[in-house]
């Protein structure tokens, strides 16, 4: 149950800040702390992916994420979690595809690790 969706929250948060940070590698051959960071964990394939295959992959694990916070809506109907999660998502999209912005990039990567967060809270405080 609720165990399930914290789990599913938490790894399509992770496998989006992977795959944004290669989305942003690719786009930007300048950027070594992505490189460097992907290599260290051994994803440094990432960057020799289509950019294209990246930001289809990189939407699915955004939806992903915004449908588990969406299901656990449902039962705590706390709806900034909710909110947060959309919105990080719509920013984070777009300052790896839109405007090339780090700074949006990292702003909108700290909304998506704190939505399933504070989703789960609410959960918790409710029962």
């Amino acid at each position: 149950g609720c165990m399930a969706i914290m789990t599913t929250t938490i790894a399509a948060t992770g496998a989006v800040a992977v795959g944004s940070m290669g989305a942003m590698t690719a786009n930007s051959p300048s950027s070594n702390f992505s490189l460097t960071l992907l290599n260290s964990i051994g994803l440094g394939f990432l960057t020799k992916i289509n950019l294209r295959t990246l930001e289809l992959v990189l939407v699915f694990l955004l939806l992903i994420g915004i449908i588990s916070v969406y299901l656990s809506y449902r039962f705590h109907k706390n709806r900034y979690p909710l909110i947060l999660s959309i919105l990080s998502s719509i920013l984070i999209y777009i300052s790896i595809f839109v405007v090339m912005s780090n700074a949006l990039y990292y702003i909108s990567l700290v909304g998506l690790i704190i939505a399933p967060v504070w989703n789960f809270y609410g959960k918790t405080k409710k029962a």
